[in-house]
């Protein structure tokens, strides 16, 4: 796929190996962690100089992904609005809706861990009801 040079010129990880090479010529860069639909995604963001409504109507996977590209190849307008809007769209959401959002799968250990804090808890509050509960007795 072919990108306009203002386009590179945003993705300053590219434009660092443009620099490095010193050449005007065409350059081929692959980008195998980029869909080609992510990337005209990309273009027509910036092409439309970051509207909020095209951001709005992003599917939340195009966003995620939007947004993990823009980092990768430092775009800081782009991750700033990309990250902005899914700040906007997990706010005020449980954390089951934020586990789903980002595809966080509870694993053994993550479990084990909250049994662990429930546990403490639990432990914690006992400890502290029969110490009160000591004091009545004596």
């Amino acid at each position: 796929m072919e990108v306009e040079i203002s386009i590179v010129k945003e993705m300053e990880t590219i434009q660092a190996f443009i620099n490095a090479l010193d050449t005007d010529d065409s350059v081929i860069f692959p980008l195998p962690t980029v869909s080609s639909h992510i990337l005209s995604r990309i273009m027509e963001l910036i092409l439309k100089e970051y509207d909020q409504e095209l951001v709005k109507r992003l599917s939340h996977e195009e966003l995620k992904e939007i947004c993990m590209v823009a980092n990768y190849l430092n775009m800081k307008t782009l991750l700033h609005l990309t990250a902005s809007a899914i700040a906007n769209l997990i706010q005020n959401k449980s954390v089951e809706f934020v586990r789903h959002f980002f595809n966080i799968l509870m694993n053994g250990y993550s479990k084990m861990l909250m049994k662990i804090e429930l546990n403490a808890s639990i432990f914690y509050n006992y400890k502290y009801q029969f110490r009160y509960f000591s004091f009545i007795c004596d």
